[in-house]
């Protein structure tokens, strides 16, 4: 029996257990959809990573004699006809969690047989409850229960069957903004292998190489959680620490999971209405790089030039802009999810509202903040930093 399996943020071989499943059933039409309403609006170093990642792994799936049939349309109609023509009885895909996701794949699974597997987190959102059967609201507790769970990666099962139509073929992607694919995601890990042991004590230094850059990797699926997990391992606390943070990655995919409008509205329900300031002179400032502090500065320059952000300095510039500028973190949100070629959903909406202090952090960063304030209110306890309006017009 013929089925497909659709690859979407899984875009690897190993480790991918959707895939497996649809192996079992037989002969495996792999397809791609460029959806145009995610797509159109990516940055161009993000389509530009997406292809090349996809041109990577149709090369991988050669070696198996099968290619991507790779199709550009609203997958809600593009999916069920691919199936309808190649006679695939099931369509086989790795679990979304965000409120887009989630509702594509309801209306899918009105016209095709719709199999959702694991495959994006290390462990599948609604896996990880507390006692009492709820959705962890910190992390702590979260990361312990967490912990306790066994992580188990998945090979590829031998005698893969994979499918090749002619039809045209991707786009050749030259020189992408930075090495793309499954391929390239084994040389950051066996990289970041040889520095394992010293990240706990380096990863915040904002000067040295010292972080893993498996988000990127994480982001498109060129390397699967579990697998990245179990290669690094636990035997050091350096690891250990390692380990937490991908924990913390799959932590907000269960919160999103869970609380899908946190997307848009703050986690914690008493920040709902606060007034935040907008100056459309300060915000244009911080995104250009002109605020005329030099790390905000720095930062945001890169980000905007490369896409590309360190985590520590991620955190600086979110806390200037929402605790000194006292701007709304949905802006933030917005800007970082647009350039970062890392950017997740999930991972970046939490992490904004950690800093902000409206998310669920355990001791929100606006302790002073109280019932019925205003951010001007709060404002005028906290003066905003008297030289930045000056230090943003020099700097222009």
């Amino acid at each position: 029996m013929t089925s497909i399996f659709w690859f979407r943020r899984d875009a690897r071989l190993d480790d991918n257990p959707g895939l497996n499943a649809a192996l079992a059933d037989g002969p495996v039409l792999p397809i791609f959809v460029i959806d145009p309403g995610l797509f159109d609006r990516c940055s161009p170093r993000r389509r530009q990573l997406l292809l090349a990642g996809l041109n990577d792994l149709d090369q991988r799936l050669k070696t198996y004699g099968g290619r991507f049939l790779v199709e550009r349309g609203d997958p809600v109609e593009v999916v069920p006809r691919v199936a309808r023509h190649h006679a695939a009885q099931v369509v086989h895909v790795s679990g979304e969690i965000t409120p887009y996701g989630v509702r594509r794949d309801r209306e899918v699974a009105t016209h095709v047989d719709l199999k959702i597997h694991d495959g994006v987190y290390a462990h599948p959102p609604g896996s990880v409850l507390t006692t009492a059967g709820k959705t962890y609201r910190v992390f702590s507790p979260f990361y312990r229960s967490w912990s306790e769970r066994p992580i188990r990666p998945v090979n590829l099962p031998d005698g893969a069957d994979f499918i090749d139509i002619p039809r045209i073929r991707l786009t050749r992607v030259e020189d992408p903004v930075l090495p793309a694919g499954p391929g390239a995601a084994e040389d950051r890990l066996r990289s970041f292998l040889e520095r394992a042991d010293h990240y706990d004590d380096q990863r915040d230094r904002i000067d040295l190489d010292a972080t893993s850059h498996a988000s990127l990797d994480l982001k498109y699926g060129w390397i699967g959680p579990r697998r990245l997990i179990a290669e690094v391992g636990c035997d050091t606390a350096a690891r250990v620490a390692f380990v937490r943070q991908v924990a913390w990655r799959d932590f907000y995919g269960h919160l999103l999971a869970e609380h899908p409008s946190m997307v848009d509205s703050s986690f914690e329900e008493r920040y709902h209405s606060l007034g935040w300031r907008d100056n459309p002179d300060e915000i244009a400032a911080w995104k250009e790089g002109r605020t005329g502090f030099p790390i905000v500065d720095a930062a945001m320059r890169r980000l905007v030039a490369e896409g590309q952000m360190h985590n520590r300095a991620r955190l600086i510039v979110g806390s200037f802009l929402v605790k000194d500028l006292m701007v709304d973190w949905r802006v933030g949100e917005r800007f970082f999810r647009h350039h970062l070629v890392d950017g997740e959903i999930a991972q970046n909406t939490g992490s904004w509202q950690w800093v902000a202090g409206t998310g669920t952090d355990a001791a929100p960063l606006l302790p002073r903040l109280q019932p019925g304030d205003t951010v001007a209110a709060f404002r005028s306890r906290r003066p905003l930093h008297p030289t930045l309006g000056a230090r943003a017009r020099q700097s222009a």
